[in-house]
C-alpha cells in the first residue's frame, strides 16, 4: 500500500489535525465555551462580592445613625432632668431653666433627625425592629416638641 503523499496535496484531515493544539498527556484543555462561562462566573462572584459590601455598609451605617440617635435622645434626657432640678419659682421667674431646655431641645431634634434618616426606613417593615424603631421616633419627636412648649412658656 502507498502512502498518501504529504505537503501542498494534504488532504483536509491533515489540515486540521495541523491546526489544533498539540496536548501533552495529562494537560487539561479548555475549550472556548469553558472560558466564556468562568468569565461569566468571575463576573458574578464580583457583583455578588460587590452587592454584599453594598448591603454590609447600608448595615453599620443604619446602625450607627441609630446609636447617635439614641445617645442623642440620652442626652437630651440628662439636659432635661438638670432642667428639673431648677424648677423653684425663683428659677421659673428668672428663667434659669431654659438653657438646660435649649440644649434637650436641640439634642431632641437632633435625634429626631438621625431617627427619621431615610436609610432606615427599610427597617420599619420588621415585625420586630420596625416596631421598636416606630416607638424610639415617636418618642423622640414627642420629648422635641414638648421641650419646645416648655421654652415659650
Amino acid at each position: 500500500m502507498i502512502d498518501p503523499p504529504t505537503g501542498a496535496g494534504s488532504s483536509l484531515e491533515d489540515v486540521r489535525a495541523a491546526s489544533r493544539p498539540v496536548v501533552f498527556p495529562g494537560q487539561r484543555t479548555t475549550s472556548r465555551r469553558q472560558l466564556l462561562s468562568r468569565r461569566v462566573r468571575d463576573h458574578r462572584r464580583a457583583l455578588l462580592l460587590g452587592l454584599l459590601l453594598l448591603v454590609a455598609a447600608w448595615i453599620v451605617a443604619s446602625g450607627l445613625l441609630a446609636v447617635f440617635g439614641l445617645l442623642d435622645a440620652s442626652h437630651g434626657m440628662t439636659e432635661v432632668q438638670a432642667a428639673k432640678g431648677r424648677l423653684s419659682a425663683s428659677d421659673i421667674v428668672s428663667q434659669s431653666a431654659l438653657g438646660p431646655l435649649r440644649a434637650a431641645r436641640a439634642d431632641f431634634a437632633s435625634s429626631e433627625g438621625l431617627l427619621h434618616s431615610p436609610l432606615l426606613t427599610p427597617f420599619e417593615v420588621l415585625p420586630v425592629m420596625g416596631r421598636q424603631l416606630r416607638s424610639v421616633q415617636d418618642l423622640s419627636t414627642a420629648a422635641e416638641r414638648t421641650t419646645q412648649i416648655g421654652i415659650r412658656m
